[in-house]
């Protein structure tokens, strides 16, 4: 059974993944974003929009260590390797065949045969798929019970706020291992509060936890804000989002269950959304339309539609698990 809470929450967070690379791209495209503003909005997004996906990766990741360990490693492979190989050809195909029409353009020379150490935002599945294959080694000899006793989960929120705090003093491996390093804390933090999955807090929780958090975003949106911070930050839109999920009940609302759907949906956008919005920002600039607000919306609106198009079809053609999604 399918958690909407938890659903709801990567729904927000892929429509922020989505709007960042947006926001990028039209800086990059030169489009007209003050320096000042794009800092400032781009440092509050990448504050907390990853590490949000690392936290809820992590808070059904107990219940999935009763598989065997082999069988667990082979599903972490097919799940975040292998689309990370796919899409990483699918991408960089797409940049040879377009060649300069785009913000930086690629030769044949490079493309990634071997994909690793991973490119554009592909780092996220490699990272997340080495966080989790060590901790699947690390925990399956511990017992059911330990696993989901407080003293296991006060003891992963111990070692992410030791490790968030003691960061800024860690020299990061190459990038071969670095962006994992940098978010396990954060999915520690989703171990840590995996007890609250299934928590339903009053609806009032909501509005006080959304307040906190925006203003902890504003707090957090410097280059690399203290780990902590964010950490905080997550659960308290983990909170809110949880008491209004709560407080809907069976019957959400169109937006919940819009935003619900969009997080079922969060790996085929994750994994395509990039070629759709930065094609179709391509072609409004190619036509001379340069208009700011019409570029963020239609390149967010095509950078979700379209893969969510592209997966019904791989799903309808039976090619949805070759394409990753």
């Amino acid at each position: 059974m399918r958690i909407i809470a938890l659903d709801v929450a990567k729904g927000v967070g892929i429509l922020l993944v989505v709007f960042g690379h947006v926001w990028r791209g039209a800086f990059d495209a030169g489009l007209a974003i003050s320096q000042g503003m794009y800092r400032l909005i781009d440092n509050a997004i990448y504050a907390f929009h990853m590490p949000l996906f690392f936290f809820l990766s992590a808070l059904l990741f107990v219940s999935a260590l009763r598989r065997p360990v082999g069988a667990l490693l082979i599903d972490r492979v097919m799940r975040l390797l292998w689309p990370m190989v796919i899409w990483t050809w699918i991408f960089f195909g797409t940049k040879v065949v377009v060649g300069d029409l785009q913000n930086s353009p690629t030769s044949l020379s490079d493309f990634p045969v071997i994909p690793l150490p991973p490119h554009a935002h592909f780092w996220f599945l490699w990272a997340l798929f080495l966080i989790q294959v060590a901790l699947i080694l690390f925990l399956q000899p511990l017992s059911a019970a330990h696993l989901r006793s407080t003293g296991f989960r006060l003891a992963m929120g111990g070692a992410a706020l030791a490790l968030g705090f003691a960061m800024p003093w860690i020299e990061l491996p190459s990038l071969l291992f670095g962006a994992a390093v940098h978010h396990f804390p954060f999915f520690l933090a989703g171990l840590a509060c995996a007890g609250l999955v299934r928590v339903r807090p009053p609806l009032w929780v909501a509005p006080l936890a959304l307040i906190a958090a925006v203003v902890l975003i504003g707090r957090a949106a410097v280059p690399y804000p203290p780990l902590p911070l964010t950490m905080v930050i997550l659960l308290l839109l983990w909170l809110a989002i949880t008491a209004v999920c709560a407080a809907a009940g069976d019957r959400p609302g169109a937006a919940l269950a819009w935003l619900a759907l969009l997080g079922a949906l969060s790996m085929p956008i994750y994994l395509a959304h990039t070629i759709f919005s930065a094609g179709l920002r391509e072609i409004l600039i190619s036509g001379g339309i340069t208009n700011l607000p019409l570029h963020l919306i239609a390149a967010m609106a095509i950078g979700i539609i379209g893969p969510v198009i592209l997966y019904h079809a791989a799903a309808r053609l039976r090619l949805a698990r070759l394409l990753g999604f």
